[in-house]
């Protein structure tokens, strides 16, 4: 790219539709390899609970919306854990570091 130009891509590291558009990002830089990209970290949840159960019917609802849609495959087995916190900061900490 001769025009300085550069993709800016806003994402979050447990972001459904960020997931499932990895495909597609990986298409964009295999056909413009000297293209930069940035990353921004965007931190969609900040939870300090365990999920219940009112968040967990969404979530296998909206991840099987994503995954018909984009076909990426979604893993719902830790869905069923009592005590999991569904938070992204730390993985996109993690990213950032």
């Amino acid at each position: 790219m001769s025009r300085g130009w550069s993709l800016v891509y806003v994402a979050d590291p447990m972001c459904s539709w960020c997931y499932g558009f990895a495909p597609e990002l990986e298409r964009v830089r295999e056909a413009h390899p000297h293209l930069p990209v940035q990353l921004v970290m965007g931190g969609l949840r900040q939870d300090d609970h365990p999920m219940d159960d009112t968040l967990r019917t969404h979530l296998r609802r909206h991840w099987g919306e994503v995954a018909s849609r984009t076909g990426q495959p979604f893993d719902l087995t830790w869905l069923q854990r009592e005590d999991f916190v569904y938070t992204t900061e730390p993985a996109c900490r993690a990213v950032i570091t």
